[in-house]
């Protein structure tokens, strides 16, 4: 455990759109550093799991009480999760100045009259359940401003692996977002490239009942069909500019079999389509943005690796890759940090600087505080 008295200790909670599991961790931040003190990966439900990716898919007739229902029910997922973190790790709950968490995304629609994005997990319940202060609510200031409510992470990226050289950090989750991270003092900015993970894990849960493709291997089995690689491309979002953000209740496979129609394609084959998807869509905006970069990965996609060897052949030469834990930190763990960073910088009313990314109209301080 760290011993430099400059240093506090946050906890960072993230449920992602592929619902694997919450992501926990307790890191020790100072000005300039971060330092990983423990982490927790605690299992979510099945019957919760399934509950929250029918809604989010719009594939439920869910009611009011239901949905309001699974707030209350992930609130204490969370509060478990940080519990069982902190039995884990020895650390007293008196130790750790804040929670930031950035809850479980429902549904996420930056775009229309009244744009909104919905995370649940009831930050009430985390507190009272924990006796730790909680920051969450962070995406809907955002939204309020204008921007996109997403990505939230390039700035944290900024602070924790700014270079003077071209790098860029690539998240690949559900969906995947890169963080171009500043030079010469212009802005880092960022934003959604589309699916990472979601729509592969969609598909092999379809056909094999399994969560996820382990290192592409039923990928690997099939052969990519260049036609329906074509019409998945075609869609309007990947020729769309920044910002832009999106999430599974747009790419899911209610959107995948609209373009499978009368289409008898073996399993295999269309996640290996699938898998091109998502590798082409990343390098062609990592290439139309540096004809040659340093790219840090992260999420877990970076260990799927027909995924990682089917990006480093779209992005040919002057692009080297490697993980987030060249500069300290896995990269389970990054997304989850941030919002242990963020946390803290809400309760240093620190305004965070999104406009060149979410399109916001101004930096804003981003969370509510819920005291324990």
């Amino acid at each position: 455990m760290s011993t430099n008295q400059a240093e506090k200790y946050f906890i960072g909670l993230m449920s992602g759109t592929s619902m694997d599991g919450v992501d926990c961790v307790i890191v020790a931040l100072a000005a300039t550093k971060l330092e990983l003190i423990g982490s927790h990966l605690e299992p979510i439900p099945e019957d919760l799991k399934s509950t929250a990716l029918k809604i989010s898919l719009g594939q439920g007739s869910e009611s009011f009480t239901e949905i309001a229902e699974l707030d209350a029910k992930f609130g204490h997922l969370f509060a478990n999760s940080v519990n069982h973190l902190l039995q884990k790790t020895a650390v007293n709950a008196q130790e750790i100045i804040a929670i930031g968490s950035h809850g479980q995304t429902l549904w996420h629609q930056p775009s229309g009259r009244y744009p909104f994005t919905l995370q649940i997990g009831d930050p009430n319940i985390i507190a009272k359940n924990t006796a730790i202060t909680t920051v969450a609510d962070f995406r809907r200031a955002d939204i309020a401003l204008g921007g996109q409510g997403a990505p939230f992470v390039p700035p944290f990226h900024q602070w924790l692996f700014g270079s003077d050289n071209p790098r860029i950090v690539l998240n690949i989750g559900g969906i995947a977002n890169i963080t171009v991270l500043a030079q010469n003092a212009s802005p880092c900015f960022g934003f959604d490239t589309g699916p990472g993970n979601g729509l592969m894990d969609a598909w092999i849960m379809e056909n094999l009942l399994v969560p996820y493709d382990q290192g592409g291997a039923f990928a690997k089995q099939g052969q990519v069909q260049p036609d329906l690689l074509q019409q998945l491309l075609d869609d309007p979002f990947f020729t769309q500019t920044g910002p832009k953000s999106t999430g599974k209740d747009y790419f899911n496979l209610r959107w995948l079999k609209a373009y499978l129609k009368n289409k008898p394609l073996a399993p295999a084959d269309i996640q290996a389509t699938l898998l091109e998807l998502t590798a082409i869509s990343i390098s062609k905006a990592i290439k139309q943005i540096h004809p040659t970069a340093e790219i840090v990965l992260c999420g877990g996609g970076c260990h799927n690796t027909a995924l990682v060897a089917c990006l480093e052949k779209h992005l040919g030469k002057g692009y080297h890759l490697n993980t987030t834990l060249n500069y300290g930190l896995h990269p389970d763990w990054v997304e989850a940090a941030c919002f242990a960073w963020l946390a803290k910088m809400r309760l240093d009313n620190q305004a965070i600087d999104l406009t060149a990314i979410t399109g916001a109209r101004k930096p804003a301080i981003l969370g509510g505080i819920f005291a324990p």
